[in-house]
């Protein structure tokens, strides 16, 4: 009997023991990690960098199953590494932004040119259609009165 005890307390301690160590910071990190890599326009923007991040969140947990004492230190590293692939995602898309728009400049025609004081009429092809006004698109506008006094009256 004294020894089945002993074998049931043994076993508890390494249940206890092997059981996974867990921290808020850490679960937050993780969760913060995977939305990141799932947001459909920062996803794959940054990859090097949300793997470096993976990497400190693991090197956090590590530290917290080994109870080395370093965890507060990993966490914050990891955090800034988070923050880190989030910025460099960020800035690929206003990079991508930025190209886009420079290309849509550059391929613009502009409508007219003053070129030596002559302006340049832009080929049919690239002109507007003209629109032509009916009456209903124009307002009728009551005539303004005006602050001026009336003209005197002529002497003929």
């Amino acid at each position: 009997m004294r020894s089945f005890a002993a074998l049931l307390a043994c076993l508890l301690l390494a249940a206890c023991a092997s059981a996974p160590k867990t921290s808020p910071e850490l679960d937050a990190l993780r969760a913060e990690l995977d939305q990141l890599e799932k947001d459909p326009q920062l996803g794959g923007l940054a990859p090097v960098a949300m793997v470096e991040a993976d990497r400190a969140i693991d090197a956090a947990a590590n530290s917290l199953t080994a109870g080395d004492g370093e965890l507060e230190q990993k966490l914050y590293l990891a955090g800034s590494r988070l923050k880190i692939a989030r910025a460099q995602a960020q800035r690929r898309i206003v990079e991508n932004r930025i190209r886009t728009l420079t290309q849509v400049q550059e391929r613009a025609v502009p409508v007219s040119q003053e070129v030596e004081g002559v302006i340049a009429i832009p080929p049919p092809e690239l002109r507007p259609e003209p629109v032509t006004p009916t009456a209903e698109s124009v307002p009728a506008v009551p005539p303004q009165k005006t602050a001026l006094p009336p003209p005197p009256p002529s002497a003929e």
